[in-house]
């Protein structure tokens, strides 16, 4: 019972749950009461330094219940000695109404038992403490026509002036010294039915009595828009045909981000890659594409490489989580993503997931987080890496920025495409339509794919589970082959020569040659497999790093293709045959480091050349 207690108490004990080493004794205390009269009630000052220990007895009688609430419990204490009560309180919702208070942590982030309080928040309580005036921020959207005014004392940006016949809150205005506000301009055309400038009302200067009155709102801190704010895209105003209408703190602000125009010019797109063309026009005709081939054909690769064109060749500062980790935790909200991902000057915002068997539509779209309170945990509902992404491209296309998003999923097969998806398998397919989430993210339970956001899947050929890929899936996407590439080789710029380039494409031909019947192309080793990823002294080194790739990398694929029936042991064994095995059965069939080394010295006896 605080009240009570400051009341008879000369000093009470409070828990400390943060800030431990901050709190020393002599410093000054604010005691704040919770619920729903919270606020400031008492001043005081520290007595001791934080130490473990259970409450002191005599604080016992003002505990509504002690043995519920952990009266024995052992915490960090302090005593502090009240040197005064705040008489009438500070409330909360005086305080948050407060240009320079409204963001006291206590207000803002209400989870501990104590909060340091710095110099300027100080002073401003020292002020409201010792009498001051509260200071309540209003705010306004006034009609401004500039030079077609129908008052001739109006001077944009100097000078509002209104009289009692004006419509809507020309009274609360009069009254509002300290008020904010934004410019509204009426009218037609590209510079009309706008909101295109804000700033402060320093003073209100009154001439004239009754009906005859004159009030001139002497302006500061004025400044135009970077981005005119068309009254279409977003108007706060509950009826649009009064010329001074009061708005909220937060349709001002909503206001002002959307007219900073954080948005940089957006650099040329360089022509679409020969090799990414196809990629590129079935995205823009179905907005979802699946690259799929057997294993190590570039899949991924090519992927990155539709980003890295988009990105103009820097896709790392374009990926969602990279534009998260440069916004502080408490600003991370789509609007404020939005404004960072215009401000990057890149054409695209992407990010990437790997399905997998255990993923689900909590880990992809929207699900619980555990956040720590002071008495505990609680569980919200938050967007995931999907959610977020189709947010953040909704907000960007309300806009009418060109940016565009895009979310690769690699092995898209391997998880459970229901349940993965859920109800946003038909938003694939009926963009810019909300559906229904079962979690609701900031009182908002819709989601929305826009048709802005780009899919690209890869998917693995030669995995059995492909054929969990359901016709719901294939339906909305399409599939695009990606085959082994012998020019790719060819092309390659980490061998050293000749040698050890014709190694690579003597061994790819091999090796594809067990994969020529019929149905066995899904399972076909892909190009990747033969490439270098750094450049040998010699062809010689070249040809045993070639080698190595196949000993550590091919060789036990086949084996696993092997055990699984995939193809015959025969086949197998003809392919060890010509790299020049002698023995192919399995009981004599080398261990990988064995077969590197032969492998190495067969090939730089260039069979090629027999």
């Amino acid at each position: 019972e605080l009240d009570r207690a400051l009341r008879e108490l000369p000093e009470v004990e409070w828990t400390v749950r943060g800030h431990v080493a901050s709190v020393h004794v002599g410093d000054r205390a604010y005691v704040w009461r919770a619920g729903a009269q919270a606020g400031v009630v008492a001043v005081g000052t520290v007595l001791t330094e934080p130490a473990e220990s259970s409450p002191a007895e005599q604080d016992r009688p003002y505990w509504r219940q002690p043995d519920r609430y952990g009266f024995d419990k052992v915490e960090p204490r302090i005593r502090v000695r009240i040197d005064r009560l705040v008489e009438p309180p500070l409330l909360r919702t005086l305080l948050r109404e407060d240009p320079v208070l409204a963001d006291l942590t206590v207000i803002r982030a209400p989870r501990g038992t104590v909060y340091e309080v710095p110099p300027r928040h100080e002073q401003r309580l020292q002020e409201l403490i010792a009498g001051g005036e509260p200071r309540t921020i209003r705010y306004f959207a006034l009609l401004q026509r500039g030079s077609g005014s129908a008052y001739e004392l109006d001077d944009e940006g100097s000078v509002y002036h209104w009289t009692p016949n004006s419509s809507g809150a020309w009274k609360r205005l009069s009254e509002s010294p300290g008020a904010r506000f934004v410019y509204y301009r009426p009218g037609s055309g590209d510079d009309g039915q706008t909101f295109f400038g804000q700033g402060r009302v320093e003073r209100v200067d009154i001439d004239g009595e009754g009906s005859e009155r004159h009030f001139r709102a002497r302006i500061v801190d004025y400044k135009q828009f970077e981005r005119p704010v068309p009254r279409v895209e977003f108007d706060p105003r509950s009826n649009t045909q009064i010329s001074i209408a009061e708005i909220d703190k937060n349709q001002f602000e909503e206001l002002l981000r959307r007219g900073a125009a954080s948005a940089r010019p957006l650099p040329p797109l360089q022509p679409v890659p020969a090799e990414l063309e196809e990629l590129h026009q079935q995205l823009q005709r179905k907005r979802q594409v699946i690259l799929q081939g057997p294993p190590g054909v570039g899949k991924t690769f090519a992927a990155r490489r539709y980003l890295s064109w988009l990105a103009g060749g820097n896709p790392g500062p374009a990926r969602l989580t990279s534009h998260l980790g440069a916004l502080p935790e408490e600003r991370r909200t789509v609007p404020a993503l939005v404004d960072q991902v215009e401000s990057s000057g890149l054409r695209v915002v992407w990010d990437i997931v790997q399905f997998h068997p255990s993923y689900t539509y909590e880990d992809f779209i929207r699900g619980l987080v555990a956040r720590p309170l002071a008495q505990g945990i609680t569980f919200e509902a938050r967007d995931k890496v999907g959610g977020l992404i189709a947010a953040v491209a909704r907000l960007l296309k309300e806009k009418g920025s060109e940016v565009r998003a895009l979310l690769v999923i690699d092995e898209i097969n391997r998880g459970d495409i229901s349940k993965i998806f859920g109800e946003l398998i038909y938003a694939l397919e009926y963009r810019d339509q909300p559906v229904a989430s079962p979690y609701s993210v900031d009182g908002n339970s819709e989601i929305v794919i826009p048709s802005n956001l780009h899919f690209i899947g890869t998917m693995n050929t030669a995995d059995r589970s492909i054929a969990l890929v359901d016709y719901a899936l294939r339906r909305r996407f399409v599939f695009l082959d990606v085959q082994p590439d012998r020019q790719v080789i060819e092309n390659h710029m980490n061998f050293s020569g000749t040698k050890d380039r014709a190694a690579a494409l003597w061994l790819f031909d091999e090796v594809g040659s067990l994969f020529s019947e019929p149905g066995l192309q899904e399972l076909q080793v892909g190009h990747s497999y033969f490439l270098l990823e750094e450049g040998p002294a010699s062809g010689d080194a070249g040809c045993e790093a070639v080698a190595a790739r196949f000993g550590y990398e091919i060789y036990p694929l086949l084996l696993e293709y092997e055990a699984e029936g995939r193809f015959e042991r025969s086949q197998l064994d003809g392919l060890l045959t010509s790299l020049g095995f002698t023995e192919t059965s399995p009981e004599s069939r080398p261990r990988q480091r064995e077969m590197t080394a032969l492998v190495g010295t067969h090939l730089k006896s260039e069979p090629w050349r027999s």
